[in-house]
Formats: C-alpha cells, sequence, structure tokens
C-alpha cells in the first residue's frame, strides 16, 4: 500500500518579500545618501580651493598697487577695486568683496583723542571675503592685510566720521551693514561696510562736503536708521539730516536698530465678538521731522483693513509705541477698550497681540477709563462714577476685565470722576470731556 507522504513546500509569503525589499530599500536610501553627501563635500572641497585661489589673486593685485591706488571704486579710500564681483570659474558662481578703509591707528593718537591726530588716516585695511552658490557650510574664505605707505605716513586732506550704532536697549551692534553715500564730492562715493564689533566705524580721509553724506544702517532681520534729504513737500526739516565732514574734524553720529517684531491686531463687537473689514491707521512715535507747520512726521505710518475675521497680522515692525486710530464718523464706531490699553507698544522681536473693542454708534463726545494699582496692573470690576451738576449727569459702570469703562454718550463739558476702592485713596478729580477723550488712573494705597 503506497502512503501518502506530506511534502513540505520551500518558498517566501508575500509578507517576507515586502519586508525584504523595505530593509532593501532603507539600506539603498542611507547608502545614497551617503554617497551624495560625500560627493558635496567633495565638490565643496573643490569649490573652496578655487576661492582660496581667487581671494589669492586679489590680493596678490592688491599688493602690486601703488599705495595712492589701493581702495574701492567710489569708497574711501578711492580706487578703481570693485566692492562685488562675480567670477564663474569650474562652473561654479562666487562672489567676491572686497573692503578696503582707513584705519585711525592709536599709536600715535586718534581722530577722536586729546589732543587729536589731525591725520587720522595712518594706514589701510583690506579684507577679501569670497562665498560661492551650493556652500555646504556657511564658511567663506576671508584673507586681511594691511597695506601701509613707504616711509613715512601720508598725509591725507580730509575728515573723519566716527558711526556708533546700539540697539533698543544702548548694547553695540556689531556687524551691522552701513551704506555711505555722496553725490556731491569728486569722485562720488557709494560704499557699503560694517561696523566692528564694539557697533563703531571710523572713516578717516573723508573729503569735506556740507550736508551731503547720506548714511543708512540696517542688518538682516532687525530695522533701519538713516539720515533723510531735506524734502520741500514730503519732510522740509529732517530730524536727521545728511552729515557733514570737516577738515580735520570728527564728526560723530549715533543709529539705533534693533530686530523686527509682530503685531496682530483683532477687531471686537460690544458682545466680544470678532467685526471684520474695519478701517483703520497705525502710527509709530518715532519722528523723522516736521513739516512746514512743525507738526510731526512720523517714521512709520500705514492704513489697514481687518479681514473677514476681525484680524490682521502686520510684520516686521520696528520697536516703538503704536497708535491706533479709526475713522469714527465715517464708520461710526469709537474704541472702547483695549487689551492691552492703547497705544501698541512693541518691544524688539516680540510678536504682540492686541484685541480693541469698538462700539456702535459713533458719538461726539466719549471717555474712556483705564484703572491700575500702583504696580500698574489693570484692576477689573471697579465701581467708576462719572457726574455732572448741571446740567446733571449720573454715570456709573464697572471696568471690565481690561481694567476699562467706557462712557457714552457725553457732551463737551466738566465731569467729576470719582473711583472708591477699598485699600486705596479715593479718587476725586476734576475732568474736562471733549472729543475722544482717554484717561488712565492709578488707584495708590493709603500712606
Amino acid at each position: 500500500m503506497r502512503s501518502n507522504t506530506a511534502i513540505k513546500q520551500h518558498g517566501f509569503t508575500l509578507i517576507e518579500v515586502l519586508v525584504g525589499l523595505t530593509i532593501f530599500a532603507i539600506v539603498m536610501v542611507g547608502f545614497y545618501t551617503l554617497m551624495d553627501y560625500g560627493t558635496k563635500i567633495l565638490s565643496d572641497n573643490r569649490a573652496r580651493v578655487d576661492a582660496i585661489a581667487i581671494a589669492n589673486k586679489r590680493m596678490e593685485m592688491i599688493r602690486n598697487l601703488s599705495y595712492d591706488d589701493v581702495g574701492i571704486a567710489s569708497g574711501i579710500p578711492n580706487g578703481t577695486i570693485p566692492q562685488t564681483e562675480v567670477v564663474v570659474l569650474n562652473h561654479i558662481t562666487y562672489t567676491l568683496e572686497t573692503d578696503i578703509r582707513y584705519v585711525d591707528d592709536p599709536f600715535d593718537g586718534t581722530a577722536s583723542g586729546s589732543p587729536p591726530d589731525t591725520n587720522s588716516a595712518d594706514y589701510k585695511s583690506v579684507r577679501i571675503e569670497v562665498t560661492w552658490s551650493r556652500m555646504l557650510i556657511n564658511k567663506p574664505i576671508v584673507l586681511v592685510t594691511e597695506v601701509t605707505p613707504k616711509g613715512m605716513e601720508k598725509t591725507v586732506d580730509g575728515g573723519t566720521i566716527l558711526l556708533t550704532v546700539f540697539d533698543a536697549h544702548g548694547q553695540p551692534v556689531p556687524s551691522a551693514a552701513v551704506h555711505i553715500e555722496n553725490t556731491d564730492v569728486v569722485p562720488v562715493i557709494s560704499y557699503d561696510t560694517t561696523t566692528q564689533t564694539n557697533g563703531t566705524l571710523v572713516l578717516p580721509g573723508m573729503p569735506p562736503s556740507i550736508e551731503t553724506y547720506d548714511v543708512r544702517v540696517t542688518k538682516d532681520g532687525f530695522s533701519t536708521d538713516q539720515t533723510y534729504e531735506v524734502d520741500p513737500v514730503a519732510n522740509p526739516n529732517p530730524a536727521h539730516p545728511p552729515l557733514s565732514v570737516y577738515l580735520n574734524v570728527v564728526t560723530e553720529a549715533s543709529f539705533a536698530i534693533d530686530q523686527l517684531g509682530t503685531a496682530t491686531i483683532r477687531t471686537l463687537d460690544q458682545a466680544s465678538q470678532p467685526l471684520p473689514n474695519i478701517d483703520f491707521a497705525l502710527h509709530g512715535s518715532k519722528i523723522i521731522g516736521t513739516d512746514g507747520e512743525n507738526n510731526p512726521i512720523y517714521k512709520y505710518t500705514q492704513t489697514f483693513t481687518t479681514n473677514a475675521s476681525g484680524e490682521i497680522t502686520i510684520p516686521d515692525l520696528e520697536w516703538d509705541t503704536y497708535h491706533f486710530s479709526i475713522d469714527n464718523a465715517g464708520i461710526n464706531y469709537d474704541i472702547a477698550g483695549a487689551n492691552p490699553p492703547l497705544p501698541i507698544t512693541l518691544d524688539p522681536g516680540a510678536t504682540q497681540n492686541t484685541d480693541i473693542a469698538l462700539e456702535t454708534p459713533h458719538a461726539n463726545h466719549t471717555l474712556l477709563v483705564t484703572v491700575r494699582d500702583q504696580n500698574m496692573v489693570l484692576m477689573p470690576n471697579v465701581p467708576v462714577q462719572l457726574n455732572r451738576v448741571v446740567p446733571p449727569y449720573n454715570g456709573q459702570k464697572t471696568t471690565t476685565a481690561w481694567g476699562q469703562a467706557f462712557f457714552t454718550p457725553l457732551e463737551q463739558s466738566d465731569y467729576v470722576l470719582h473711583i472708591e476702592v477699598t485699600g486705596y485713596e479715593i479718587y476725586n478729580e476734576l475732568i474736562t470731556v471733549e472729543g475722544q477723550r482717554t484717561i488712565e488712573v492709578v488707584m495708590i494705597p493709603p500712606i
């Protein structure tokens, strides 16, 4: 009798095949990534060698120039060397930056010393930087050298510009980009450079010229500060006009820049619901000049409209105190409160969210009262009374969670504002209400 013997078949299931393919794919991806990274390293090393050659070639060319010819085209000192040049080598694009400036060496005194060194352009400093496309790491090739005149130092007719760049806290800003331009001298000056580690920039050998040196200072991610030309229409009386340079005199100027911030503004109705499509104006407090009637010209002033959700985000704002305003009669709303209270204070690099409550209908005369304690903390649920004898008016409100009370409509008149809170001195003052008035009250504990 023939017996049936079970035959065991060998093979791979579908799951085993998929697992194997996955492992193979992971290994191949890792291998490819390693090979690709290795190729990039080799390519970057070759590019770095070429960049060194480009920098050395430019440095050798400068060393072969006479001392008087060592300078930047339209720069200080002036010469024929371009400040920025593009070089293509082995299918790679290189950017060659050359910075040449006079050095005021303290060995024989400085232009700002006592007594001042009237010949402060002692020698020249040369800095060459080469960057290229597809740099693997942000480490450019940099060569630095000094070029001195043969024999005694040469006399350079001119004055000195001493710039100081600081941030909102008065700290120096190193590596700030400085652009100096003067089209009234021959040859013209259009020069880009950076501040030193202490936030200063000393430029000896500047040709004398009266209020013609335009200066602009900035940095990546920072605000901009600058001088302003006289404009009979836009800015007839600039607060920071172009600089003047006098022979053998130091001209000092300061500029303030800091990180940019963001402001998000939300407009709400009386029920604290989003109020869409509200037009408003925003202007800062920094002034760049005055008009013909001595009215301030603000550095920043813009108009905006909140979106369908009653919100707008405004990026790249300089640190400042910003004032929010609306066309009260035009849109039939008044500002009934804000959290935090207006104006909007924006710190460097910060994001400030502000909710603004609007109340309708618009009234010609209103009063918005903000109540704080001695530590400037907003005080909610505080009873606020506004009274007038003739004609009689007795209004009482309780401050909101934002520490504010809004009275509307009112007449143009004198009122008594009375606030009484346990643990604080009674506030009782005569105030005048005209237009949309705001007042801030600080409650003081008894002595």
